[in-house]
């Protein structure tokens, strides 16, 4: 059997690009969800330069997010060299109007894994608000600035 093509002539392609949102709301028992604690200077048992998973988790966000915002030798552990101490060797975006703020690095704090199968391509900018209800003293809301920044709401 022989089949007969034809090119396709670019005049009869029309593309169309729409951004579609859907709401999700997911909690701490959707597939998925973790949540994971870092803490910086966790360093393994056997060794007193390897860190631990913890202290692992740290340091990745440190050297992907936020080294380039710390100005101070002081974050960095011993033998840590300030080489990739440049805004090139950051995953964060550069702006200077509304740019994100990569100096509330803490030495300990929640990583929050959600799969991408609850938000497609990208999260709509300010629609992302995470509630946390777990504190004794009351419940926590964080939300997002539009720009790449979570922030408390009624932070006291």
């Amino acid at each position: 059997m022989a089949f007969a093509y034809k090119p396709i002539d670019d005049s009869d392609i029309s593309l169309t690009e729409v951004e579609l949102y859907k709401n999700q709301s997911v909690d701490s028992s959707s597939a998925g969800i973790t949540a994971i604690q870092y803490r910086s200077g966790s360093l393994s048992g056997s060794s007193e330069t390897l860190p631990n998973l913890s202290g692992s988790y740290w340091s990745s966000l440190h050297v992907l997010f936020y080294l380039s915002g710390s100005s101070l030798l002081a974050d960095l552990r011993p033998g840590e060299s300030n080489k990739f101490n440049r805004s090139a060797n950051t995953f964060t975006y550069a702006r200077t109007v509304n740019p994100q703020h990569k100096h509330k690095f803490s030495k300990s704090g929640s990583i929050i894994s959600i799969p991408q199968k609850y938000f497609g391509e990208t999260i709509k900018p300010t629609s992302f608000v995470l509630t946390d209800n777990s504190h004794v003293s009351g419940t926590v809301t964080i939300k997002d600035d539009g720009y790449g920044n979570l922030y408390p709401v009624n932070n006291t």
